[in-house]
């Protein structure tokens, strides 16, 4: 055996080598070359049908062969790569997905900082976006903060409607972003938290979430200037250094 990469525990038997992830390796390993004649294959030495090790493989997370030999022989079975890997659940990518599929159809697949992206759609554009909240984590922007900052200025509201113009809020501060605008500007920081806004407003409700729109779009439009002004420069760096130093390498 072998450690393999992300902690990972490879099996080498000479001609393939097949990575089982720990979660998955529950005390049997994988041989990977057997008789055809007698159509079984082999797990920790014990025999058992295809169907069986297709089941079990099927059900362990992440196994797939790494690597394959040249060699091959009408005698021996051989496992193509991914034959058994499971279809990747493509929920667990937060960030295009769950929460995020509702900020991304708001601003049509289009990065609302600078612009790139939108129709008609390109894959690899819009696997770029990211959430980006005008109100960060920090100052109380995220949605369980939003909530709980909902409770305290509005108390005689019953539990849903703080919930219902908790979400309504959510969605006024959080906009689709690519990766590089999401990053450049996850140190900003606002004069204004979150609840400083919902308290600095007298008024109903639907008063103060007109109020919050209104700061929250003054905010945006700080942040559009700020990329803009930052993507320039490095734009030209990117004409006069990078473009010439990789013709140099050609």
């Amino acid at each position: 055996m072998r450690r393999g990469s992300g902690g990972n525990v490879g099996v080498d038997h000479g001609r393939y080598e097949i990575l089982l992830p720990r979660k998955a390796r529950k005390g049997f390993c994988v041989i990977s070359a057997v008789s055809r004649q007698c159509g079984q294959l082999s797990i920790n030495g014990y025999c058992c049908s295809r169907k069986l090790l297709k089941y079990i493989l099927s059900n362990s997370s992440g196994v797939r062969v790494l690597r394959e030999s040249d060699y091959r022989s009408s005698s021996q079975f051989v496992f193509e790569e991914n034959v058994f890997m499971k279809k990747y659940n493509f929920k667990k990518c937060q960030s295009l997905f769950g929460y995020a599929l509702a900020v991304h159809l708001r601003s049509k697949g289009r990065c609302q900082l600078c612009g790139c992206g939108g129709m008609p759609l390109d894959f690899d554009l819009w696997r770029q976006l990211t959430v980006e909240h005008l109100i960060g984590k920090s100052q109380g922007g995220y949605l369980a903060e939003v909530k709980e900052s909902v409770r305290k200025r509005f108390p005689s509201l019953s539990f849903d409607q703080q919930i219902e113009i908790a979400h309504q809020i959510d969605s006024l501060n959080t906009v689709s972003a690519c990766s590089f605008c999401n990053s450049t500007t996850s140190r900003d920081i606002n004069s204004q938290s979150m609840e400083d806004l919902l308290f600095e407003k007298n008024g109903d409700s639907q008063e103060v979430l007109e109020y919050i729109e209104k700061e929250l779009s003054l905010i945006l439009k700080r942040k559009k200037e700020n990329v803009l002004w930052k993507l320039s420069s490095i734009k030209e760096a990117f004409e006069t250094d990078f473009i010439i130093k990789l013709e140099n390498e050609k």
